[in-house]
């Protein structure tokens, strides 16, 4: 609203004034003219309850009944301390009303972060609630203070294919990455705890292979060892014919000596006289444990132990 005359009757707000009507003054370039007037056809004078300093206050509200722009709202005195009309700018803030909520009707406003959050309340108890819940969202001791991270850089490591800072290749204190192909790498292993390699695993069964070939063959040669010793019995199936039988055992013996024993298994029943060939080292007779020559069927079609 701009300067308004102060005397006549005239028309203010787009409300055509008649004598005594009471008119609120509150957009004077002298802010001190400020105040509530009853107009007249000459010079206005201030209302009867607001034409000295001691009948306003910080607080006194009125309401517009009329007005283009001004009616159905309600303004309040909004200076602090005490006033003395004519001399001090009177200041007059919207309370309700189309346009109500600005910054001289709300006023200074100290809010908290320590507050029961609540859905209902005052417009301070409201943004109390609301720095409450903030200060819980970032964990940070005042609601002022950001977080240490954003939650745009919060969805962009949540979207991220590879956690930040993982690495395909074995880099000590940093978090595993699979690789191209989708493997795993890691450091070779010195604790007993450490994960295993395919190199190491590979290694590993090399050796056990390596190791129980070497046992294998040792055996073997013992074994090979203890055969040609002739300090087992070894056994075979005799052939030929009765009274002149062959056999052949394994390994091969270079020569039939004194006290080697051998198990056979007789092909066919003697008849008279035996003898019997190992491994074609000549025939050697079949004698009876008194030393005599066998006689008829004493070798039958089972097995002997020879000496």
């Amino acid at each position: 609203m701009s300067n308004t005359t102060l005397s006549g009757l005239q028309t203010v707000d787009g409300v055509s004034l008649a004598a005594g009507d009471r008119v609120l003054v509150k957009d004077q370039t002298t802010g001190s003219q400020n105040g509530i007037y009853v107009a007249a056809s000459g010079a206005w004078a201030r209302a009867a309850d607001a034409d000295a300093s001691v009948k306003l206050a910080a607080g006194v509200s009125l309401y517009v009944r009329e007005g283009t722009i001004n009616a159905g709202k309600s303004f309040v005195l909004s200076n602090a301390g005490a006033l003395t009309l004519g001399t001090t700018a009177l200041t007059f803030a919207q309370l309700s009303g189309a346009g109500a909520a600005s910054d001289a009707v709300i006023g200074n406003r100290t809010a908290t972060d320590s507050a029961t959050p609540a859905m209902s309340g005052t417009l301070t108890g409201l943004l109390s609630s609301l720095f409450t819940l903030v200060k819980g969202i970032t964990g940070k001791s005042s609601a002022l203070t950001g977080p240490a991270i954003t939650l745009e850089a919060t969805k962009s490591h949540v979207d991220a294919g590879m956690a930040h800072g993982a690495v395909s290749a074995p880099t000590a204190s940093t978090m595993m990455a699979r690789d191209s192909a989708g493997r795993a790498q890691v450091a070779a292993p010195s604790a007993a705890a450490d994960v295993a390699r395919k190199d190491t695993v590979d290694a590993a069964i090399a050796t056990a292979a390596l190791d129980a070939t070497a046992k294998a063959n040792a055996v073997q040669s013992n074994l090979t060892t203890h055969i040609s010793s002739n300090s087992h019995i070894p056994y075979a199936v005799a052939t030929g014919s009765a009274n002149a039988y062959s056999v052949t055992i394994s390994p091969e013996p270079s020569s039939l000596a004194a006290g080697v024993a051998l198990a056979v298994q007789i092909n066919v029943a003697n008849t008279g006289a035996s003898t019997i060939n190992v491994n074609g080292l000549g025939a050697k007779s079949i004698l009876t444990s008194k030393g005599a020559a066998l006689t008829s069927g004493e070798d039958g079609s089972e097995w002997y132990l020879y000496a």
